[in-house]
């Protein structure tokens, strides 16, 4: 007899034939599981689940799930998605058998009939610029000309992600700036670790820092630490003294990428940021180096870089010493030379080994 196979010429085809073939044979026991990590068991199976939505929700599973996600290495997030992918197909094929609590079945306007062809993505082509880029950006923000593709041409209904990365727009802001530049200054503008003033990281923390702030917060060592916050230089570097307490006062905002974040929530990660730093370095100012960390085996090493900048690094929570462990970011990294006489040289380094 022997166990099914499923080919494939790269993983995420095989995750994607893996997830058609998982939900032919019991796509009910797979939106079970959806509902449970959800906290929403109960809506479908009642009373008798309530205690496992209890315990999902209070634990925070999906909302830990949606934190992680973007912290996962790219290689990854892409054989997850075409599982994703897979499933998405066979509710499509199948939508009698999609549960009204993730999506209406009985809904002739809720159920796909026709699929678009690759043919139909967003896509940059024959560009007159000679920079072309990919940050987790938009597909309408791609390169510094304007040879994009325009958001106006898809709709909605294609789920195109909208939001515009720190990244990008350091990308734009030093590759796009100049004509010509050295192979020294590309390798430099790559290993930048500063937040662009138009980022949506700084925008919210600024709108915070001048919303009015609670009793609590006008009494040391808060009062001291919003100073400081305040002029922070949107620098990472392993020597900033601002950086530890702004990363870390960030990370709702940088969790919730798209959606809004309340003034109530940066409030709440600013005081459990200036807590913590204090707890176990003494200090809000303590140098970033001190708690930004590359972990491997019982080697550990200083850091400059952050979430969503171009020196990408991605920790936390704090440990148990007060650092932040660098999980996800910049992973692989090759830079390919062509020299004058057609010579080609690349250097590549892979830090997390």
């Amino acid at each position: 007899m022997g166990g099914p196979h499923i080919y494939g010429s790269t993983d995420p085809d095989v995750a994607f034939g893996l997830a058609y073939a998982h939900a032919e044979d019991d796509f009910a026991t797979i939106q079970d599981v959806i509902l449970a990590i959800r906290g929403t068991l109960a809506a479908e199976k009642g009373m008798a689940a309530a205690k496992t939505d209890y315990l999902a929700q209070w634990m925070g599973i999906w909302p830990a799930i949606e934190r992680g996600y973007t912290k996962l290495p790219a290689q990854t997030r892409v054989v997850a998605e075409a599982y994703a992918a897979g499933l998405n197909l066979y509710a499509a094929h199948n939508p009698e058998r999609v549960s009204r609590y993730l999506l209406p079945g009985d809904r002739s306007k809720l159920i796909w009939r026709d699929y678009r062809d690759f043919s139909a993505m967003p896509s940059t082509v024959n560009l007159a610029s000679g920079l072309v880029y990919n940050a987790s950006n938009p597909s309408f923000h791609s390169t510094d000309g304007d040879d994009d593709a325009w958001a106006e041409d898809y709709p909605d209904s294609m789920g195109i992600e909208t939001r515009v990365t720190n990244r990008a727009l350091q990308i734009e802001s030093f590759y796009g700036a100049e004509q010509k530049i050295s192979a020294d200054e590309f390798v430099r503008f790559k290993f930048d670790h500063r937040h662009h003033p138009g980022s949506y990281q700084v925008k919210a923390l600024r709108r915070w820092l001048a919303s009015e702030k609670p009793a609590g917060l006008q009494r040391e060592p808060y009062r001291s630490a919003l100073a400081a916050l305040a002029h922070w230089d949107l620098s990472t570097s392993r020597d900033n003294r601002q950086a530890a307490l702004a990363v870390l006062t960030l990370q709702p905002v940088q969790d919730a990428g798209n959606e809004a974040v309340s003034d109530t929530a940066i409030g709440r990660a600013f005081r459990r940021a200036v807590d913590q730093l204090v707890e176990h370095h003494g200090s809000t100012g303590v140098p970033y180096r001190e708690v930004n960390r590359h972990v491997r085996a019982d080697k550990s090493w200083p850091l400059n870089g952050g979430p969503d900048t171009l020196r990408a690094v991605y920790g936390g929570p704090l440990n148990g010493g007060g650092e932040l462990e660098n999980r996800a970011g910049d992973g692989y990294i090759m830079v390919v030379a062509w020299g004058a006489e057609g010579q080609v040289r690349s250097r590549a380094v892979h830090h997390f080994g």
